[in-house]
């Protein structure tokens, strides 16, 4: 069981998720594209089986880690494979600012080649999304702190917490200013880039604060039979840090590109 590399066995939890990621993200898109087609109830489904998934293969991998005492080499590559997956998730980002700049830089005839198009009132960059960037920044710092305690070997439950709250005020921020502006995901390029980018990254602020209370749970004197306690310096605990500086990471380039760049007249 200690040995060099340790080989899993079949499972059914990845094509769970994947079937849960393909339904959310089909339903998502026929609701944005024709709308009405599918209740609240459909979505709720596909969401509850993937974070079932998700939540099931985590903990798989947690009792292989901790319980099965794999080895280092195991461990080199669930860091490669995490590292990819930021990687994944920053060209992800990168696409829609691609997307950005090539609908602002050069607005189409059919928008009046004007950018905003008319009827789409840009957003104040200073006040929520301000407000939105400074906790976020908070959450960080947070998390920092959290991270030295963490590579001493003191394990701060507070910081994760901390960090967690900080992450669902910037939500309700964030819900905020979708309820009070002026256009929607249907008001053409402008804000079907706009909500997709800022909705996405939201998305990844919702799975990021999960990750901190779970981290703040793991890391509290209490041992949850759920989850494998935390020793020494585990992987995941070192993932969740890294997955939540490149949050905040994007949110700084949505901050500076959507809200101050995008303005163009």
């Amino acid at each position: 069981m200690g040995g060099y590399y340790f080989l899993p066995g079949p499972s059914w939890l990845p094509m769970m998720g994947a079937f849960g990621v393909f339904g959310l993200i089909s339903t998502l898109w026929m609701e944005f594209r024709w709308g009405g087609l599918s209740t609240i109830a459909v979505k709720m489904l596909w969401f509850v089986g993937m974070v079932v998934a998700i939540l099931s293969w985590s903990r798989v991998i947690l009792v292989e880690n901790v319980l099965l005492m794999c080895g280092k080499a195991n461990r080199r590559i669930l860091v490669l494979g995490f590292l990819l997956f930021l990687v994944g998730e920053s060209g992800l980002f990168l696409s829609l600012f691609i997307s950005l700049f090539y609908a602002a830089i050069q607005p189409m005839a059919d928008l009046g080649s004007l950018w905003p198009p008319g009827g789409c009132d840009s957003l104040n960059p200073i006040l929520t999304p301000f407000t939105n960037t400074l906790l976020l920044l908070g959450s960080g710092a947070a998390v920092t702190w959290g991270h030295k305690m963490y590579m001493g070997i003191r394990y701060s439950r507070l910081a994760f917490s901390m960090a967690a709250l900080i992450g669902m005020l910037f939500l309700l921020g964030q819900a905020w200013e979708y309820y009070w502006s002026t256009f929607s995901f249907r008001s053409g390029t402008y804000g079907s880039t706009f909500f997709l980018a800022t909705g996405c990254h939201g998305c990844h602020v919702t799975g990021g604060a999960l990750f901190l209370v779970v981290a703040s749970l793991n890391v509290s004197e209490k041992y949850f039979e759920a989850w494998p306690p935390i020793t020494g310096h585990p992987l995941r605990l070192e993932a969740m840090i890294w997955y939540w500086h490149l949050v905040d990471a994007l949110w700084l380039g949505l901050w500076m590109l959507f809200y101050h760049w995008m303005d163009f007249h």
